[in-house]
């Protein structure tokens, strides 16, 4: 089945809220989710708000690839040594 997640089930799922565990098979699952980029700026603004000095489009960056389970590939380390340093998502310096 596929699913389009409102930004409250996201909201749910980033913060351990309840109804997380209903929302964590859905992205886990073999099926597709989809999510608005509008919902997504939820959690780009937290990244934005805890790092400080990033860009809004790499805070998507870290974002989109924090949801789809892989790592960011950039040449970027002003922006990204501390995303690797604190775990956020992997990351892979190209130079």
């Amino acid at each position: 089945m596929i699913y389009v997640l409102a930004s409250c089930s996201l909201i749910a799922f980033l913060w351990d809220e309840s109804g997380s565990d209903l929302v964590e098979p859905l992205l886990m699952s073999s099926d597709t989710c989809f999510v608005h980029t509008i919902n997504l700026c939820k959690e780009a603004g937290k990244y934005k708000a805890e790092l400080k000095r990033i860009s809004l489009a790499d805070c998507f960056c870290i974002t989109l690839a924090k949801r789809i389970g892989t790592t960011v590939a950039t040449s970027d380390h002003h922006e990204f040594d501390k995303v690797s340093t604190r775990g956020i998502v992997p990351v892979l310096f190209i130079r």
